[in-house]
Order: structure tokens, then C-alpha cells, then sequence
């Protein structure tokens, strides 16, 4: 890989890639709704966010291509990057990368490798890259927050941007599946996911019991920071402020004083593309989702630190008062 230096201009980059910065986000790599001229290149070669799952300009309306999401992965490599990687934290297609990684090491696509490992373990019946038709009238719809410009001086107000009805989630896709988004799932799902992350790898389940998914040391793994000393997540960046780091797959609070929440280090938190949001504290034995239906995921980003510092002030660990008495 090579890094980008200016106008025409790269450099060997002075790293390997390899799967650990991209499960971190400090690939190098970015996406095509950042500024910079490295998303102007993702631009010009039709690389988008959620592309692979929406739609793609190489292919004709309504077909599948196997080998999608490697086509995007090969364009992403032959461009070059914003920063050796491990150099900083910067949020980017690298989960699209592993999800490519994950189909060419199994042989699986994505999307039957998520079902067969994960969501039909933990019991997940509602999660997946599409809605069924059976399931259609479920689906709920998708909103977007006015500006006070947009809404004619009156901000605040939400505006459809996805109709249940037309949703192109309606539309069946195994090839066009994207490891950084488009999944769509139900609270209840999702809350047996992070049950599993909460219970250390395993998932209680009805009756007593539990469906174990990963090792106890693995989320113990996943959820310390992983970047390199004196690379932080950027203040500003979603829901950080400062003091965050990041493990595998979530951001890790660092330093809870300076990022201004409530609760353990190394507590473990993410968000989607439509404010959703899960966090889980092990040491407090905790975990919550919160789901709001609104785009794009940064509108809403002070709601999860409201949340967080909400249910982490209501943890109280006094005991029970006993009368004195004599020996």
C-alpha cells in the first residue's frame, strides 16, 4: 500500500496493514463522506458508503454480481491511504475489508457466515440484510433530523428518508453485503447479542443454560483499547469527547473523567448508521441498547451520553441495614 502525500504524490507506506488495524479503524483507509482527497478518490471510483449493500454502478438495476464485495476491496487497494496504518484512528471501510476476509477465508458469503456462527446460535430470528416479505409490515420507517434552514425556521422536526413500503432493504442480497453496515435487526436480537458480549462469549437462553459464541479472554480482547500509545479516538468523533480509545469492533473509554462518563474503563460501546446504540461495562455487569430510527448517525451522538451517564448514576451497591445485637 502507499499513503497519500499530495497532488499525484504517494509514498510506501511505512507499515503492514493488517486485520487487527482494520478490526480498529486504523487502516488507513476512509470513507467517501469524509473531507480530504483520499474520499474524493472513493468518489471517483463509485466507492460509497453502504454501496455494497444498496446498489452498484458496475451492475444493472436489481442483479447480483458474486464477487461484489471483493470488486469494491480491490478498488479500495489499488488507492492510496490516508495514513500508515496504526498511525491514527480514522473511521473507514476497513470492516468491509473484513468482511471481504471473511468470505474468502470460509468460502462462506458474508451473510451466510453471520447467520450460521452468529445469529442462529444466540436465537438472532429478526437479523439479517433484508426483510422477508413475510416480515415486511414490520418494518419500521427511517427518519432524518431538520436544520432550521431545511425546515423553514422550524428545526427540530424529522423528515422521512426511508418508507418501509419502497425500502430498498426490501430487496433480497447475499453478494452485495457490506461488513460495515446494512444489517437490520429487532431490540430483542440485538439485546441477545450484547447478553452474549455481556456474559463473556455466552448467551443465557430460556430455561436456564446459555449458547457460548466466543471465549471468555476473546471479548476480554475485544474490549481493550488496541490502538497504538498516543493514538486516541478524535475528539468530536461520534459520541467521544476525549479519554477513548478503541478495541475490536467498539470504541473502549480509556479515561472516563476525560471523556465525561460514567462508569468502568474499558467499557465497550458502538453506534449504527441509524443512531442505534449498545454499550457494555463487564466489570458492572451491564449492557443496554438504544434504538432511535434517525440519519445520520452523528445527529443524535449527545443522546448516548445522556443514556450512558443516566443508567450508570442509578448504580448504587449499598447494603442491606442489620440490627445490632449481642454476640
Amino acid at each position: 500500500m502507499r499513503v497519500h502525500v499530495s497532488a499525484g504524490v504517494t509514498r510506501p507506506a511505512a507499515t503492514t496493514m493488517t486485520v487487527q488495524h482494520l478490526l480498529t479503524h486504523s487502516a488507513g483507509l476512509t470513507y467517501s463522506f469524509f473531507p480530504g482527497p483520499v474520499a474524493e478518490m472513493y468518489k471517483a471510483h463509485g466507492i460509497e458508503f453502504l454501496q455494497s449493500d444498496i446498489s452498484d454502478v458496475d451492475l444493472p438495476s436489481g442483479a447480483e454480481r458474486p464477487g461484489a464485495l471483493r470488486a469494491i476491496v480491490e478498488k479500495l487497494a489499488a488507492l492510496p491511504l490516508v495514513c500508515d496504518p496504526g498511525a491514527a484512528f480514522h473511521y473507514s471501510f476497513a470492516t468491509d475489508v473484513v468482511g471481504c476476509l471473511i468470505e474468502t477465508l470460509t468460502g462462506k458469503l458474508l451473510g451466510d457466515f453471520l447467520r450460521e456462527e452468529i445469529f442462529e446460535p444466540l436465537g438472532m430470528v429478526d437479523t439479517g440484510f433484508h426483510v422477508p416479505p413475510e416480515k415486511a409490515g414490520r418494518f419500521a420507517a427511517c427518519y432524518a433530523l431538520q436544520e432550521e434552514e431545511e425546515a423553514g425556521g422550524q428545526g427540530g422536526r424529522f423528515r422521512l428518508t426511508d418508507e418501509p413500503a419502497t425500502s430498498a432493504f426490501l430487496v433480497p442480497r447475499r453478494h452485495l453485503t457490506s461488513g460495515g453496515g446494512g444489517l437490520i435487526s429487532t431490540l430483542d436480537d440485538y439485546s441477545k447479542f450484547t447478553s452474549m458480549l455481556l456474559g463473556r462469549g455466552k448467551a443465557p437462553l430460556p430455561g436456564g443454560g446459555g449458547q457460548r459464541v466466543l471465549g471468555r479472554k476473546t471479548v476480554e480482547y475485544m474490549m481493550t483499547n488496541h490502538l497504538e500509545p498516543g493514538v486516541l479516538v478524535p475528539a468530536g468523533f461520534l459520541h467521544a469527547f476525549e479519554g477513548v480509545g478503541f478495541g475490536i469492533g467498539g470504541s473502549v473509554t480509556v479515561d472516563p473523567a476525560r471523556n465525561a462518563l460514567i462508569g468502568s474503563s474499558n467499557q465497550w460501546s458502538w453506534g449504527g448508521a441509524a443512531n442505534t446504540y449498545m454499550n457494555v461495562d463487564l466489570e458492572e455487569g451491564l449492557a443496554f441498547v438504544m434504538l432511535t430510527q434517525v440519519t445520520p448517525s452523528f445527529t443524535l451522538c449527545q443522546w448516548r451520553r445522556d443514556l450512558t451517564n443516566l443508567i450508570q448514576a442509578c448504580l448504587v451497591d449499598d447494603a442491606p441495614r442489620r440490627t445490632a445485637g449481642r454476640l
